[in-house]
C-alpha cells in the first residue's frame, strides 16, 4: 500500500534592492549619506554594520561622519526571512596632516601684490585657534584668530627687517583635535 500526501512549496525571492553609492573617499568630520533603492523597503528591514557592528536598524538612507575606513555592509531581510547583501568601500582621508597646509616659507612684502603677506591655504575642516609670529629673540610681534590670517611683515606699525621668523598656527581640525604646526618665514626685500 503506497501512501502519498502533497505539499505546496512557494519559493519566494531574496528582497532585491542596491546601493545608489559607489566606493568613495570623505574627509574625517565630513557627513556621508549611504543610500539604497528598493520598492520592498516599506515591509522589508534594512540595517548597515561596519566590521561586523552594527550601525544603524530599519534605516535605508543612513547619514554618518565616518571616523574610520571600511566596508559599510547594508542588509535587507523581508518578512519572509529571506536577506539580501550589498556593500560600499569608504575610505577616509584626514586634511589636517602637515603635508595638507600650504604654508610660504618667505614673504616680500614690497606692495607689489605678490608675495606680500604670509597667509596660508586653510583645509576646508580646519579652524583655526591662533597664528602667532615670533622675531629671532622669541618676541612675539604678530597674533592673529581669524580663520585665514595674514601678517604683513610689519610690527608696531613698522616694517620688519629682512630674516627669519618663526610661526606656529594652532588649530583643531575635526575629529583629530588640537594640532599645532610651527616653522620659519623669511621676509626678502
Amino acid at each position: 500500500r503506497i501512501i502519498s500526501e502533497s505539499v505546496t512549496v512557494n519559493v519566494q525571492e531574496p528582497p532585491k534592492f542596491k546601493l545608489t553609492n559607489r566606493d568613495t573617499c570623505v574627509n574625517l568630520g565630513q557627513e556621508l549619506t549611504l543610500e539604497t533603492t528598493n520598492e520592498l523597503l516599506t515591509t522589508d528591514t534594512l540595517s548597515w554594520f561596519l566590521d561586523g557592528k552594527a550601525l544603524c536598524f530599519n534605516c535605508p538612507n543612513f547619514t554618518l561622519k565616518p571616523s574610520k575606513a571600511g566596508n559599510y555592509l547594508a542588509m535587507v531581510e523581508d518578512m519572509y526571512g529571506c536577506s539580501s547583501i550589498d556593500s560600499v568601500d569608504v575610505c577616509v582621508t584626514n586634511e589636517c596632516f602637515e603635508n595638507s597646509f600650504k604654508i610660504p616659507n618667505y614673504i616680500t612684502p614690497n606692495g607689489d601684490g605678490n608675495n606680500d603677506n604670509f597667509r596660508f591655504l586653510n583645509p576646508e575642516n580646519l579652524t583655526i585657534v591662533s597664528l602667532k609670529i615670533y622675531d629671532r629673540w622669541g618676541e612675539k610681534i604678530f597674533e592673529s584668530t581669524a580663520q585665514n590670517p595674514e601678517w604683513d611683515g610689519t610690527f608696531g606699525g613698522r616694517t620688519c627687517s629682512p630674516g627669519s621668523y618663526v610661526y606656529t598656527i594652532e588649530a583643531v581640525c575635526g575629529m583629530q583635535g588640537n594640532i599645532i604646526k610651527s616653522g620659519n618665514v623669511s621676509i626678502l626685500r
